[in-house]
């Protein structure tokens, strides 16, 4: 299944985003395009999208926007950890610019 999701500019914020990324989890999704570039999200989205990752054993495709969120260093972690929980992936995209991240967000 692929799924996509694009709501880039609306004023979705952690509460939406969190509810979404928690549903997840019910889906067999082996693509998964989630754009959520000008929203209102922060780490605690990148935390729930972090956790939501491992448990989707068949993803391989993974395409994330998150431009010009709120998202730190501590943000990247949590996505980072999760995108390496996924044993069949074989192709991620991150688009993280215009947020607060620097040099230990991206080691």
């Amino acid at each position: 299944v692929k799924l996509t999701l694009q709501v880039h500019g609306c004023p979705v914020t952690d509460i939406g985003a969190r509810a979404f990324v928690s549903a997840l989890a019910h889906l067999p999704l082996t693509s998964l395009f989630l754009g959520l570039s000008m929203c209102r999200v922060t780490d605690a989205t990148a935390a729930a999208l972090g956790t939501a990752l491992p448990q989707l054993p068949e993803l391989s495709d993974v395409q994330l926007e998150f431009y010009g969120c709120q998202l730190t260093d501590v943000g990247v972690g949590h996505i980072a950890t999760g995108v390496a929980a996924l044993k069949k992936v074989q192709r991620v995209e991150l688009e993280l610019c215009g947020n607060d991240i620097g040099d230990k967000g991206l080691a």
